[in-house]
């Protein structure tokens, strides 16, 4: 994933609005992710609270396979 500050000017409106929504995603997933963890160093912390976060970092993953399809669904990753 690129930095936006950089492509800004570089990419076309269509592919900066792909990389401003996968950027969006995954620093939520991230953001899940680091208090998953934080939240099983401490014993006492609800497993209900968990329980929902781990889903949300599944919904995140899906969205971030869902934009990747349907960006690269009729363009080859790789050279022919």
């Amino acid at each position: 994933v690129i930095y936006l500050s950089d492509a800004v000017g570089a990419l076309k409106k269509k592919e900066l609005k792909f990389y401003d929504r996968m950027q969006d995603v995954l620093g939520e997933l991230h953001d899940k992710q680091v208090l998953l963890g934080l939240l099983r160093m401490k014993n006492k912390v609800a497993i209900d609270i968990q329980k929902a976060i781990e889903s949300a970092c599944d919904t995140d993953k899906k969205e971030v396979v869902r934009l990747a399809m349907a960006k690269y669904r009729n363009h080859s990753i790789f050279p022919v």
